[in-house]
């Protein structure tokens, strides 16, 4: 399932949740680097997906 923070789709159960607004742009070669300011923040309850060297696993 899937609500929605400052209009754009989030999962319902994730553990954190960041919204930026675009502070900055840098030119990258054949990219654009973007700069973003946090403007809102949200954290839940919860064990994070760690993946590390071609595997997942637990942090602890």
């Amino acid at each position: 399932m899937r609500s929605y923070q400052d209009g754009m789709p989030i999962l319902d159960d994730a553990i954190a949740v960041v919204t930026c607004r675009v502070h900055a742009t840098h030119p990258g070669g054949d990219h654009t680097i973007l700069i973003g300011a946090v403007t809102r923040a949200r954290t839940g309850q919860g064990e994070p997906l760690l993946r590390h060297r071609g595997t997942y696993r637990r942090l602890g």
